[in-house]
Protein backbone atom coordinates (compact mmCIF):
# COMPACT_ATOMS: atom_id res chain seq x y z
CA UNK A 1 0.00 0.00 0.00
CA UNK A 2 2.87 2.37 0.77
CA UNK A 3 4.37 1.78 -2.69
CA UNK A 4 1.00 2.57 -4.26
CA UNK A 5 0.76 5.91 -2.44
CA UNK A 6 4.32 6.84 -3.38
CA UNK A 7 3.74 5.84 -7.02
CA UNK A 8 0.55 7.98 -7.17
CA UNK A 9 2.50 10.94 -5.76
CA UNK A 10 5.25 10.50 -8.34
CA UNK A 11 2.72 10.01 -11.17
CA UNK A 12 0.90 13.21 -10.20
CA UNK A 13 4.20 15.11 -10.16
CA UNK A 14 5.01 13.76 -13.63
CA UNK A 15 1.65 14.93 -15.03
CA UNK A 16 2.12 18.46 -13.70
CA UNK A 17 5.72 18.74 -14.89
CA UNK A 18 4.66 19.31 -18.51
CA UNK A 19 7.36 18.98 -21.15
CA UNK A 20 10.32 18.13 -18.88
CA UNK A 21 12.50 15.15 -19.85
CA UNK A 22 13.36 14.39 -16.25
CA UNK A 23 11.60 15.10 -13.01
CA UNK A 24 13.55 15.34 -9.75
CA UNK A 25 11.61 15.00 -6.53
CA UNK A 26 13.56 15.76 -3.37
CA UNK A 27 13.07 14.49 0.16
CA UNK A 28 10.50 11.78 -0.57
CA UNK A 29 9.65 10.07 2.72
CA UNK A 30 9.32 6.28 2.70
CA UNK A 31 8.17 4.77 6.02
CA UNK A 32 9.05 1.07 6.28
CA UNK A 33 9.30 -1.66 8.89
CA UNK A 34 11.35 -4.83 8.83
CA UNK A 35 12.05 -7.78 11.12
CA UNK A 36 15.41 -9.16 12.21
CA UNK A 37 15.67 -12.47 14.03
CA UNK A 38 18.55 -14.15 15.83
CA UNK A 39 18.54 -17.57 17.46
CA UNK A 40 20.16 -17.80 20.87
CA UNK A 41 21.22 -21.28 21.99
CA UNK A 42 22.82 -21.84 25.38
CA UNK A 43 23.61 -25.48 26.14
CA UNK A 44 22.93 -27.18 29.42
CA UNK A 45 25.55 -26.37 32.02
CA UNK A 46 26.69 -28.75 34.72
CA UNK A 47 25.24 -26.14 37.09
CA UNK A 48 21.83 -25.14 35.64
CA UNK A 49 21.78 -22.03 37.89
CA UNK A 50 25.09 -20.74 36.52
CA UNK A 51 24.98 -17.57 34.43
CA UNK A 52 25.92 -18.16 30.78
CA UNK A 53 26.71 -15.35 28.36
CA UNK A 54 25.92 -15.03 24.65
CA UNK A 55 26.43 -12.70 21.72
CA UNK A 56 24.74 -13.07 18.36
CA UNK A 57 24.20 -10.64 15.52
CA UNK A 58 24.05 -9.87 11.85
CA UNK A 59 23.41 -7.11 9.36
CA UNK A 60 20.58 -5.90 7.16
CA UNK A 61 20.72 -3.68 4.08
CA UNK A 62 17.77 -1.28 4.25
CA UNK A 63 17.94 -0.69 0.48
CA UNK A 64 16.99 -4.36 0.01
CA UNK A 65 13.44 -3.52 1.13
CA UNK A 66 11.24 -3.38 -2.00
CA UNK A 67 9.53 -0.11 -0.98
CA UNK A 68 12.92 1.58 -0.54
CA UNK A 69 14.52 0.06 -3.66
CA UNK A 70 11.52 0.99 -5.84
CA UNK A 71 11.62 4.63 -4.80
CA UNK A 72 15.31 5.32 -4.13
CA UNK A 73 16.77 3.19 -6.88
CA UNK A 74 20.33 3.35 -5.52
CA UNK A 75 21.85 4.02 -2.10
CA UNK A 76 23.34 7.27 -3.47
CA UNK A 77 19.83 8.78 -3.61
CA UNK A 78 19.16 8.16 0.08
CA UNK A 79 19.66 11.31 2.14
CA UNK A 80 18.71 10.09 5.59
CA UNK A 81 17.50 7.01 7.45
CA UNK A 82 15.85 7.58 10.79
CA UNK A 83 14.87 4.85 13.26
CA UNK A 84 11.47 5.74 14.70
CA UNK A 85 10.85 2.72 16.89
CA UNK A 86 12.27 -0.68 17.80
CA UNK A 87 10.19 -3.45 19.34
CA UNK A 88 11.42 -6.88 20.30
CA UNK A 89 9.90 -10.18 21.33
CA UNK A 90 11.04 -13.70 22.14
CA UNK A 91 9.65 -16.68 20.22
CA UNK A 92 10.07 -20.44 19.85
CA UNK A 93 11.45 -20.90 23.36
CA UNK A 94 12.52 -24.28 24.62
CA UNK A 95 14.57 -25.13 27.67
CA UNK A 96 14.45 -24.63 31.40
CA UNK A 97 11.13 -23.01 32.39
CA UNK A 98 12.93 -20.82 34.94
CA UNK A 99 15.28 -19.33 32.32
CA UNK A 100 15.69 -15.55 32.50
CA UNK A 101 17.50 -13.56 29.79
CA UNK A 102 18.87 -10.07 30.19
CA UNK A 103 21.24 -8.04 28.08
CA UNK A 104 21.44 -5.35 25.46
CA UNK A 105 20.95 -4.61 21.80
CA UNK A 106 24.02 -3.11 20.12
CA UNK A 107 23.64 -0.85 17.07
CA UNK A 108 26.50 0.89 15.22
CA UNK A 109 27.48 4.52 15.61
CA UNK A 110 30.31 4.28 13.06
CA UNK A 111 31.36 2.04 10.15
CA UNK A 112 32.63 -1.30 11.38
CA UNK A 113 34.12 -4.46 9.97
CA UNK A 114 31.96 -7.55 9.49
CA UNK A 115 31.31 -7.83 13.23
CA UNK A 116 29.91 -5.16 15.50
CA UNK A 117 32.50 -3.46 17.68
CA UNK A 118 31.19 -3.06 21.23
CA UNK A 119 33.17 0.15 21.79
CA UNK A 120 31.69 1.83 18.70
CA UNK A 121 28.09 0.88 19.29
CA UNK A 122 25.07 2.36 21.02
CA UNK A 123 23.83 0.11 23.81
CA UNK A 124 20.09 -0.37 24.41
CA UNK A 125 19.08 -2.33 27.50
CA UNK A 126 17.00 -5.49 27.35
CA UNK A 127 15.50 -5.87 30.81
CA UNK A 128 15.30 -9.32 32.47
CA UNK A 129 12.64 -11.49 30.84
CA UNK A 130 11.36 -14.88 31.99
CA UNK A 131 11.26 -16.65 28.64
CA UNK A 132 8.65 -19.30 29.52
CA UNK A 133 6.14 -16.49 30.15
CA UNK A 134 7.08 -14.00 27.41
CA UNK A 135 7.63 -16.34 24.46
CA UNK A 136 4.24 -18.11 24.16
CA UNK A 137 2.35 -14.83 24.54
CA UNK A 138 4.58 -13.09 21.95
CA UNK A 139 4.86 -10.24 24.43
CA UNK A 140 6.39 -7.20 22.74
CA UNK A 141 8.81 -4.87 24.45
CA UNK A 142 9.73 -1.40 23.15
CA UNK A 143 13.14 0.21 23.12
CA UNK A 144 12.10 3.80 23.66
CA UNK A 145 15.40 5.63 23.65
CA UNK A 146 17.29 8.21 21.64
CA UNK A 147 18.56 6.75 18.34
CA UNK A 148 20.35 9.94 17.19
CA UNK A 149 23.87 8.43 17.05
CA UNK A 150 22.63 5.40 15.12
CA UNK A 151 20.58 7.61 12.79
CA UNK A 152 23.68 9.70 12.08
CA UNK A 153 25.52 6.51 11.12
CA UNK A 154 22.59 5.39 8.92
CA UNK A 155 22.69 8.70 7.04
CA UNK A 156 26.02 7.53 5.59
CA UNK A 157 25.51 3.74 5.51
CA UNK A 158 22.40 1.83 4.52
CA UNK A 159 23.47 -1.42 6.17
CA UNK A 160 22.35 -1.79 9.77
CA UNK A 161 24.59 -4.03 11.83
CA UNK A 162 23.16 -5.36 15.07
CA UNK A 163 24.06 -7.69 17.92
CA UNK A 164 22.40 -9.06 21.00
CA UNK A 165 24.69 -9.49 23.99
CA UNK A 166 23.57 -10.81 27.32
CA UNK A 167 23.26 -13.62 29.77
CA UNK A 168 20.88 -16.35 30.79
CA UNK A 169 20.26 -18.25 33.97
CA UNK A 170 18.67 -21.70 34.34
CA UNK A 171 20.01 -23.31 31.19
CA UNK A 172 19.58 -24.87 28.62
CA UNK A 173 17.92 -22.16 26.52
CA UNK A 174 16.95 -22.00 22.87
CA UNK A 175 14.99 -18.92 21.78
CA UNK A 176 14.63 -16.47 18.92
CA UNK A 177 14.94 -12.75 19.57
CA UNK A 178 12.89 -10.92 16.97
CA UNK A 179 13.29 -7.17 16.35
CA UNK A 180 10.73 -5.09 14.50
CA UNK A 181 12.45 -1.92 13.31
CA UNK A 182 10.40 1.03 12.01
CA UNK A 183 12.39 3.54 9.97
CA UNK A 184 11.77 6.60 7.85
CA UNK A 185 13.88 6.71 4.68
CA UNK A 186 14.29 10.14 3.07
CA UNK A 187 15.42 9.95 -0.54
CA UNK A 188 15.65 11.91 -3.76
CA UNK A 189 13.91 10.46 -6.81
CA UNK A 190 14.59 11.11 -10.50
CA UNK A 191 12.02 10.11 -13.10
CA UNK A 192 12.69 9.96 -16.82
CA UNK A 193 9.59 11.21 -18.62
Amino acid sequence: MKSFKINILLFAAAIFSGGCDELAVKNVQVPVSFKLSEKIVIPENSDPNAVSTFISGGQFDIVSLPDVADVAGTPANIKKIKIDKIKYEFSDFSGDTDAVVTGELLLPTMKMTSEINVENAAHFAIDPVKLAEASPQKEQFTIDENFDEVNEYLSKNTTLQYAFRGSSTHNPVSVNIVLTVSVLVITDVSLNL
